[in-house]
């Protein structure tokens, strides 16, 4: 691995925000890579390419080895609740994705029922409970921000640890 024994000391949330740095860094070097691979005749790049292709090499490499990481944690961690982490995750994702099915549907209906300007003009009626949906989509909302709680929480507490 390239990350030495001090940079894996830390918090999960710690690593977490660190692999996002890592992605905008590695974006960043994309674009300024991008930039300069090509010049006119007789001019040199602002930034030499090669340069910044070793750099992105090299932070891709670290970005992985801080995602084996979260990932080892996320699997061997538990919340306070006793579910492990991984598990909590995916359940998070499970609902976000509810939710927006949900919202989506929501608002297409909403966008229909306000469409018609006079009697000659199609009228759009629903074919679900649109208030039952809305009722669904409010659970899911608290049911993630109750879980978002418990991982951020989680996330503070658990030292990332090279498992």
């Amino acid at each position: 691995m390239l990350l030495n024994k001090e940079e894996w000391v830390m918090k999960l949330a710690e690593a977490i925000l660190l692999r996002g740095y890592m992605a905008e860094k590695i974006s960043s070097l994309t674009e300024r890579i991008c930039k300069n691979i090509r010049v006119q005749e007789d001019s040199t790049p602002h930034e030499d390419p090669i340069m910044l292709l070793a750099e992105a090499e090299r932070l891709n490499k670290r970005l992985s080895d801080v995602v084996v990481l979260i990932n080892k944690t996320n699997v061997n961690e538990k919340l306070p609740d006793g579910r492990i982490l991984s598990q909590a995750i995916a359940d998070r994702e499970r609902f976000i994705r509810m939710q927006t099915i949900y919202e989506n549907a929501i608002s297409e209906m909403g966008d229909r029922f306000y469409t018609r300007l006079d009697r000659t003009e199609i009228k759009w009626i629903a074919t679900v409970d649109i208030p039952n949906l809305q009722k669904k989509s409010d659970e899911l909302t608290v049911k993630i921000r109750e879980l978002n709680s418990l991982i951020q929480e989680t996330n503070w507490k658990v030292e990332i640890e090279d498992v």
